[in-house]
């Protein structure tokens, strides 16, 4: 297969009717057949496309049956169903003599990017050898279609991706929404707890001074009680006194 490269950007150098170029390399042929009676032939190649020749090789001497011509021409392929021909003849003094003839199709060149391949040659139907061709082809269709293709691609990528940048940002706000209402729910909680504590606190508060303000009441009521019976004691005390002193004054009379 030829190392020939065609760049993308070469398909702007060619009419819209133009599939793609063809690089055809002509390597040599095998021959079967020799129309020489006494020493060897010189063979030479025409190559014709669509009836009109392209290329013509030059004529090895006496290269026989196994010339070697590696010589290269290039063609604009607008139809793959184009009759390609290929004729060997042997240089002679007067006329020369056609040792075989082949055809193929453009498409037979162009598949796959390129050919790298025999093809038969025949004289009066019968095989008179093959003729080694490589070719390389760049089909600006597919190229096009290729790089929409790609293009596509590399759309649905950034879709992809701006997707999933877009689903890790709804997820972290999201972890972040919830975590904030943890923190809301945890301070809201604590509050709770300490509003707990002071109402516990206070409510303490409350039963100690109510027992205080108890102890104090049953105190003063103690103190209250010791006091009237102090007064009744001296109340009693003084009637006793003053019964003992009217007994006295009842004596003295």
């Amino acid at each position: 297969m030829l190392s020939f490269v065609w760049p993308s950007e070469q398909s702007k150098n060619y009419g819209d009717d133009v599939i793609g170029p063809l690089h055809i390399k002509i390597v040599g042929a095998a021959l079967t057949r020799d129309t020489e009676m006494i020493g060897k032939m010189d063979p030479y190649l025409e190559l014709s496309i669509g009836g009109v020749m392209v290329h013509k090789t030059k004529t090895l001497d006496e290269a026989g049956k196994t010339p070697q011509w590696n010589e290269e021409c290039s063609f604009e392929v607008k139809d793959l169903n184009v009759e390609v021909q290929f004729k060997v003849s042997d240089e002679d003094y007067g006329s020369d003599d056609i040792v075989g003839e082949g055809k193929c199709t453009l498409a037979d060149l162009c598949a796959n990017g390129g050919q790298d391949g025999n093809f038969d040659i025949l004289h009066k139907g019968s095989g008179a050898g093959t003729v080694h061709f490589t070719t390389s082809f760049v089909d600006f269709h597919s190229a096009k279609a290729e790089v929409a293709a790609s293009a596509e691609a590399e759309r649905l990528r950034q879709e992809e991706e701006e997707a999933a940048k877009a689903a890790a940002a709804a997820e972290a706000a999201e972890a972040e929404r919830l975590r904030i209402e943890a923190e809301e729910a945890a301070a809201a909680a604590e509050k709770e707890r300490l509003e707990a504590e002071e109402a516990e606190r206070k409510l303490r508060e409350a039963e100690a001074l109510a027992e205080k303000e108890r102890l104090e009441a049953e105190e003063a009521e103690r103190i209250a009680k010791e006091a009237a019976e102090k007064a009744e004691k001296e109340r009693l005390e003084a009637e006793e006194a003053e019964r003992l002193a009217a007994e006295a004054a009842a004596k003295a009379e």
